[in-house]
């Protein structure tokens, strides 16, 4: 199937969306942990473990990320 001009564009441009409702879904899920005072699920060193939103490690970068993101979102739905 041969790929039409544009297409990887749109590609590229879907995939870091993707990656952006990730980043966001987990930081709404430490938030709602921590409001609620329930530890988290996670995978680390080949075993699914239980921490505190606090332990939880996350790129210094994800938070701004995410508000960039939502940013460049309502830009795109004005210009619409």
């Amino acid at each position: 199937m041969r790929k039409r001009k544009g297409q990887s564009r749109s590609r590229d441009h879907d995939i870091a969306s993707v990656e952006a409702a990730l980043r966001r879904a987990a930081l709404r899920a430490r938030e709602e942990a921590r409001r609620a005072g329930l530890k988290i699920p996670v995978y680390r060193n080949g075993r699914i473990v239980e921490v505190w939103p606090e332990e939880i490690r996350k790129p210094a970068d994800a938070e701004l990320s995410v508000r960039l993101h939502l940013s460049h979102s309502s830009k795109e739905r004005e210009e619409r």
